[in-house]
């Protein structure tokens, strides 16, 4: 898969990078890794299987900065491990978060204090955290000087600038299969992980940048053709700056000549909803391109 792979990081804004909590880092994510370098695509760590026997958070952890060299961050830190995996201490809201076995609730996890007996272990990380994320700016590096902590907002600014540098990696810790920690995961990619404004530029084939503007020029890049039954190719862009409506006409960069985009979809898997436009930043599909 390694081809796919290297044409979805071109036009990705973040990646979440998933570990084996037993197997660590193994070959292939260090080839991933590399290609993610390559792209200058931040990542986010998911150290999966809390449950199974030998799982170790921390030490996965510590994997990753030796292997890779990132500043590998934990943003949340396990309660137990293996069989006894009950819940995380989320070091940014600085609170425990406690999950129960009742698929009847959708919520399956409860809010609570710090348990007594990990108090000492999460405040050292977080205040590790805290360090590393003062160091991506100057002014929360000064209030860190001065108060030794920061806001959570603060916090989670500065998780998105380390991203955006690539010089913090925050990595969580999961039970993909007994759904614990994943929510948790998921509201952090909706409020932390940098928007395409924020990521660096981009240069056309005329070395010229790209600023990913809904209001300016059109322009859109393609990643990929694929071929389906009954439809033919489909072929998969992002939209790199302006907006794309069905019926434009662009200019082929490769080829000097013109091509008219017909029905554009926005997609998930095999899933094609047509939509009437597409913006900056966001990416699509369309089929019968000459």
């Amino acid at each position: 898969f390694t081809v796919e792979v290297e044409r979805s990081l071109r036009v990705l804004d973040g990646a979440v990078a998933t570990f084996c909590a037993v197997g660590g880092v193994e070959p292939q994510s260090e080839t991933v890794w590399r290609q993610a370098d390559k792209y200058n695509v931040p990542r986010i760590g998911y150290v999966n299987k809390m449950d199974r026997t030998g799982a170790d958070f921390l030490a996965v952890c510590a994997q990753i900065k030796e292997h890779f060299g990132a500043t590998a961050l934990p943003v949340v830190l396990p309660i137990g491990a293996e069989d006894k995996f009950e819940g995380l201490v989320d070091l940014i809201y600085n609170n425990a978060i406690y999950y129960y076995d009742d698929k009847s609730v959708r919520d399956n996890f409860e809010l609570k204090e710090i348990p007594a007996s990990m108090a000492e272990e999460a405040a050292e990380w977080r205040a590790k955290l805290i360090e590393e994320v003062a160091s991506t700016d100057e002014a929360l590096m000064e209030k860190f000087f001065e108060e030794e902590t920061l806001t959570e907002d603060e916090m989670r600014g500065g998780i998105r600038k380390g991203l955006v540098m690539r010089n913090i990696f925050p990595v969580f810790c999961v039970d993909a299969h007994k759904d614990m920690g994943v929510q948790r995961l998921m509201e952090f990619l909706g409020n932390v992980v940098p928007f395409v404004s924020e990521m660096p530029k981009v240069h056309n084939t005329r070395g010229e940048e790209v600023t990913p503007d809904s209001n300016g020029p059109e322009s859109i890049y393609f990643f990929k053709t694929g071929m389906e039954p009954h439809i033919g190719e489909v072929s998969y862009f992002k939209v790199m700056s302006g907006s794309i409506k069905s019926g434009d006409d662009l200019t082929n960069a490769d080829r000097g000549s013109k091509e008219r985009i017909g029905q554009i979809f926005a997609c998930a898997g095999a899933n094609r909803i047509p939509v009437d436009q597409l913006n900056a930043g966001d990416l699509g599909c369309t089929v019968k391109l000459k």
